[in-house]
């Protein structure tokens, strides 16, 4: 049996893979979780998995919880880390949003023992440089990286010629740039396929989810930036391919549903049995298409291109940037193109430019950094609309 921790169980991720959890009762025991601030979303899990420890890292909630007599040992940010790098434990999937999220993979890769099913892509985009020696140890949980590291089993990666990630296209495939001007944030949440948290969903229609997982693919599969492309695939049906060489196409096709990436990071190498994973008639698979992706309209994969090619601090503070936009953008505070604005000046800052020598250094840069954004970019652009 399988000994696992779930990180940011509040979210969509975690609640999916909670119910796989108890789904497979025989296969996993759940050793701890953690959430931040949502303990509603976990409580009807608690007494169905009987986890060890719940950690919170939010202070506030922590004392809340502290005082109800949750009836669970309850664990601060500091001590959750403690564990991750100390506890006899099998898995950790880190499904934590937002780069918070590299520490708790930093932490789990310091212990020789668990194996990181990586949901948090902020991981690699934060901090890839440092953790590209474990990348052994890490089996991705998006659904795009899940395919390409099934279409690379058994290969090798000199014989890869392109990583080819799909994108659903989000819900303004085929809009321009005119027509995004006067777009508010509930249209941008309308994603025609997934459910997602609001963040990623955002990012899903700018396609700066698709920047962040090239700079991901790049650090976890150790193929140049150059060699990787993203292809419009509205059906989300095909997750990712692999062109290889010889000029063989391997792709991974399953149906736009997250367990199955998620069970499958948790139970690798073996491949548990999933009824509802299962093909309905062979029409839902008979027609799928594929486009470029309009780089003009969103030009989010540029970017991430060049934060690579910068190196150094580029790709972290491209991502800080994006966290802060896409915060005030939910907020009402800039309008929806302010956000490709917002990622352009970021890797024109001096800070991007940067070569920080550890995480630690880096994480005082980024957090200086996402106060020069809402100081200096937000609240110029805020001043020009006036």
């Amino acid at each position: 049996m399988r000994r696992v921790v779930v990180l940011g169980a509040s979210g969509s991720i975690g609640q999916q893979a909670l119910s796989l959890l108890a789904a497979y009762p025989d296969r996993f025991r759940l050793v701890g979780l953690s959430i931040h601030r949502q303990i509603d979303k976990i409580l009807p899990w608690l007494s169905r998995l009987n986890p060890e420890w719940v950690a919170i890292t939010d202070p506030e909630s922590l004392h809340r919880a502290s005082c109800s007599g949750l009836g669970f040992p309850l664990i601060n940010k500091a001590e959750l880390h403690e564990r991750l790098e100390t506890q006899p434990i099998d898995i950790v999937l880190n499904a934590i949003v937002g780069a918070t999220g590299f520490w708790a993979s930093w932490h789990t890769l310091r212990n020789p023992a668990p194996r990181l099913a990586l949901a948090n892509k902020e991981t690699l985009v934060f901090g890839g440089q440092w953790l590209v020696n474990h990348r052994h140890r890490i089996i991705p949980v998006d659904s795009e990286h899940s395919a390409l590291f099934q279409c690379l089993s058994g290969e090798q990666t000199s014989h890869v010629e392109k990583l080819i990630l799909t994108a659903s296209g989000g819900p303004f495939r085929g809009k321009k740039t005119n027509d995004l001007e006067q777009v508010a944030p509930e249209q941008a949440l309308a994603h025609p396929v997934w459910r997602m948290g609001t963040r990623i969903t955002i990012d899903s229609a700018t396609l700066m989810n698709k920047a962040l997982e090239l700079i991901e693919a790049h650090w976890l599969f150790d193929i140049p930036p150059e060699q990787i492309e993203v292809w419009v695939h509205p059906q989300c049906i095909v997750h990712s391919l692999v062109l290889f060489r010889d000029g063989t196409l391997k792709a991974q096709l399953s149906l736009p549903d997250m367990r199955l990436p998620i069970l499958y990071a948790l139970s690798y190498p073996e491949r548990l049995p999933f009824s509802e994973g299962r093909w309905q008639p062979f029409v839902s698979i008979s027609n799928l298409a594929f486009e470029p992706v309009d780089e003009v309209t969103f030009p989010a994969l540029r970017f991430a291109k060049e934060a690579l090619r910068i190196g150094g601090a580029a790709p972290a503070l491209l991502n800080a940037a994006d966290e802060v936009a896409v915060d005030a953008f939910l907020r009402g505070q800039i309008p929806f193109l302010d956000i490709f604005r917002c990622l352009e000046w970021s890797l024109q800052q001096p800070e991007a430019h940067t070569h920080p020598d550890s995480p630690q250094t880096l994480e005082v840069i980024e957090q200086a950094f996402r106060l020069k954004v809402r100081k200096q970019f937000l609240e110029t652009s805020h001043a020009g609309r006036k």
